[in-house]
């Protein structure tokens, strides 16, 4: 999805061309409406249209930079897979000859500048691009997931043999409503905690230098000290696999990600990131990554970066070839009560989620997202349907791991709340400047006093206890609220009729993501006992 703005509807906007004249970057600040607390930088980069003979052009500095390259490769000074990039190389440039160069990728974020409108892809929710949650595919899904063509089983391309006994296997550290997956990145290592998210697709940290960054209390991961550092050039196809990238004069590859809290920029670059497995010993990769040089973002100081759990190509399961991955969220406020407690996120075989207890329901990739077909909730007894008529649409809810509320559309949750009021026996709190316009109590909500829910997907029925569905969000006021909230008035309004499934109401489950099968399995668990 994309907005489209006018030249007398933007400001304070600069452009550039190359020396014969033609357009390359826009870059403009905007403000999207008046109740936007700030106005959102927004960096675009617009692809030409080119003609035959440009784009041969283009192809053969590309291939004379590959040469460049074999020649480093005959004297042991780079790996072997730069060879393959060559061969992709050698590819277009044969399709360059003919008579039809390559058409550029059909991408909504990138377009030509034929009229006086500039089209702005804009990210209006945490870590979520518009093309994703406008329902729109560039095709990647059918791909997603898939193990690299050199890997000849899952997960395997570790620094060791992956078996069922030996799953490669993280920490994940509750703070503040997200789960941190415990890391190191680089050569000497160093310890790095992403948000996992299963709504993005790009795994970045910040890195040394920052110019812009949010604060965070571990050290910043310092490139030039890592030997198996080295930045993705602009011409590879690994660059090209994320959508909002630029070359830089240095030719690097510079990517922009957006969420509603600002913007991540840095350049892309290949590392080895290592995480711990089920025998204990170390499992190491490697990968591309956002080396972040300018966050705009808020994040809690905990955090260093995102570990992207999408479908997208540049996703972490994607990347180390994991068709399937699990993991088991501890409650919201655990790290209150025990820091100790970790919970668990695992990759490839071994991973799935089977045995006692197991519901799935089928996912439909949305834009590389997780989607799945949530056909009403019960609050004890009562049935309350998503929409009143009966009908769902497949694929309505959003799975996200790196969201904390459970958020539905008004016509829905108005009917929810209603119920849930009905069933608890204490009076909710009113005119609460605190609490807003949220549902809020004075007094704990407990299995003893709560009612329960149950979730009602597409073939899979999910019990929520009251301990799930209400939490104490500012641990200094003795108030409990809701943990289920209307999208109408928020910043999750442009979901419209969809949901989103957030973490809060995924803690104490083994939940397991099949790429193949294209399910997503739930068994009910203990994750602090894991």
């Amino acid at each position: 999805m994309a907005i489209t703005f006018s030249d007398d509807e933007i400001s304070d906007h600069e452009s550039g061309s190359d020396e014969d004249g033609n357009f390359i970057a826009f870059t403009t600040t905007v403000v999207v409406d008046e109740s936007a607390v700030d106005a959102m930088s927004v960096d675009l980069g617009l692809k030409k249209i080119v003609s035959l003979e440009l784009e041969k052009k283009n192809l053969l500095l590309k291939l004379l930079d590959a040469n460049n390259l074999i020649d480093k490769a005959m004297h042991g000074q780079i790996l072997l897979d730069v060879l393959n990039e060559v061969a992709a190389l050698r590819v277009d440039l044969a399709h360059a000859r003919g008579s039809t160069p390559q058409a550029p990728p059909s991408d909504e974020s990138w377009l030509p500048f034929a009229t006086k409108h500039v089209r702005v892809a804009l990210v209006m929710e945490e870590k979520k691009k518009w093309r994703h949650l406008g329902g729109t595919s560039d095709g990647r899904e059918e791909e997603a997931g898939m193990p690299n063509p050199r890997t000849s089983s899952d997960c395997n391309r570790a620094g060791l043999l992956v078996t069922a006994h030996n799953v490669p296997q993280a920490q994940l550290i509750p703070y503040y409503g997200q789960h941190l997956m415990k890391a190191s990145i680089g050569t000497p290592p160093v310890d790095i905690y992403g948000i996992i998210d299963t709504a993005s697709d790009l795994v970045w940290t910040q890195c040394v230098p920052c110019d812009v960054c949010f604060k965070q209390i571990h050290p910043k991961f310092e490139p030039k000290r890592s030997s198996t550092y080295s930045e993705i050039s602009c011409h590879s196809n690994k660059c090209q696999e994320w959508d909002h990238v630029h070359c830089s004069p240095q030719n690097s590859c510079n990517y922009v990600s957006g969420y509603a809290s600002g913007l991540s920029k840095g350049v892309l670059a290949k590392e080895k990131i290592t995480i711990t497995s089920t025998s204990g010993q170390a499992v190491s990769f490697d990968i591309a990554f956002g080396c972040a040089h300018n966050n705009t973002i808020n994040y809690n100081d905990h955090t260093t970066g995102l570990i992207a759990l999408g479908l997208g190509p540049l996703s972490f399961p994607s990347q180390i070839g994991s068709k399937r991955f699990s993991y088991c969220l501890l409650p919201y406020g655990t790290e209150y009560t025990d820091p100790s407690i970790t919970g668990k996120i695992s990759f490839g075989n071994g991973s799935e989620v089977v045995g006692d207890g197991v519901v799935s329901t089928p996912f439909v990739a949305v834009g590389n997202q997780y989607y799945v077909t949530l056909e009403g909730i019960s609050v004890g007894d009562t049935y309350v349907p998503f929409n009143s008529s009966g009908k769902v649409s497949k694929g309505n809810v959003c799975i996200d791991s790196g969201s904390p509320p459970l958020a539905l559309p008004p016509y829905f949750y108005n009917r929810l709340e209603v119920e849930v009021k009905k069933q608890i026996s204490i009076d909710p709190i009113k005119n609460e400047t605190l609490t807003g316009t949220r549902l809020c109590y004075r007094t704990e909500i407990t299995n003893e006093n709560g009612p329960k829910l149950t979730v009602h997907f597409e073939g899979a029925d999910v019990e929520l206890k009251p301990t799930l569905t209400f939490n104490r969000p500012v641990h200094a006021y003795d108030i409990y609220c809701f943990a289920i909230t209307n999208t109408a008035n928020t910043a999750l309004a442009y979901f419209g009729d969809k949901g989103l499934y957030g973490n809060y109401v995924q803690a104490n489950l083994l939940i397991g993501f099949d790429l193949e099968t294209r399910m997503v399995s739930f068994k009910p668990t203990d994750c602090t006992k894991l």
